[in-house]
């Protein structure tokens, strides 16, 4: 999966989505012509790899497994 950016007005706060950096790039530069058309944007880019082990799947189907084991236990009990 691809990884996503996003974006903080150095202004006033205002965050992008999570989205491919040229989208949220794109979305900042609209955000400060509109907002902020006296100032060059600027601001702060966050990064994060989409997918790895946190990801909701891999999440679901630990759970899934815990929702298992823990009534097992106790018949084995």
């Amino acid at each position: 999966m691809a990884s996503q950016y996003r974006n903080e007005c150095g202004e006033c706060g205002w965050n992008t989505a999570w989205l491919p950096q040229s989208v949220a790039e794109q979305k900042m530069v609209d955000h400060y012509t509109q907002r902020h058309p006296e100032i060059i944007p600027g601001g702060m880019q966050e990064y994060r790899e989409s997918g790895g082990c946190c990801s909701s799947s891999c999440l679901m189907m630990l759970m899934g497994l815990f929702s298992l084991a823990i009534p097992t236990w106790y018949l084995v009990r």
